[in-house]
């Protein structure tokens, strides 16, 4: 029976997750004998974080928010808490911006929202 999977580090001193195909040894496998490699850049998490917006205006919208600079504009997932009704538009590679619908007041619950977002290792 073949070695199917590598969790950790494999003797080129990568560390990673590796799972081949049935009957073949992993960690001799081919790109095209692997069902999964670490080495594949299928949303893999570049950076992760938490935005405060403050429940009063004294910060107001548009929010913008600066982020690491991946040398490209990145795939970005974000979740806003609170129902609070808000677009992401991307400045720059570095920089997001969060901005309300027409005649929507992000104050009026009087609570702070926050920003949780995810920024993939992915192009857009």
């Amino acid at each position: 029976m073949a070695n199917r999977v590598c969790l950790g580090q494999k003797a080129t001193g990568q560390f990673g997750l590796w799972v081949s195909k049935p009957g073949i040894n992993v960690l001799t496998a081919a790109d095209s004998q692997m069902l999964f490699s670490s080495d594949w850049k299928t949303l893999q998490i570049a950076q992760t974080g938490r935005v405060t917006i403050p429940s009063t205006p004294a910060n107001p919208f548009p929010f913008t928010f600066t982020v690491g600079d991946m040398g490209y504009r990145p795939l970005f997932q974000y979740f806003v808490s609170g129902f609070i009704y808000v677009a992401l538009e991307v400045v720059s590679n570095t920089q997001f911006r969060l901005k309300t619908f027409d005649g929507y007041d992000p104050y009026a619950t009087g609570a702070s929202k926050f920003v949780q977002y995810t920024i993939y290792a992915h192009q857009i």
